[in-house]
């Protein structure tokens, strides 16, 4: 599936927005048997590797 928190993490120090994740993978999810492998995201805008 698509990552949604490395690009698009919009709020001060690139930190993700958690209402997107929450909708997003949310309606994702939403049909029985669904198995999302989601991504994992930086920490800290200083572990990022990208400049704002």
């Amino acid at each position: 599936m698509a990552p949604l928190t490395r690009m698009r993490a919009h709020h001060p120090g690139n930190i993700p927005n958690k209402d997107w994740a929450v909708e997003y993978y949310s309606q994702r999810s939403e049909r029985p048997g669904s198995f999302i492998i989601t991504e994992g995201a930086f920490p800290s805008a200083q572990c990022g590797g990208y400049l704002e």
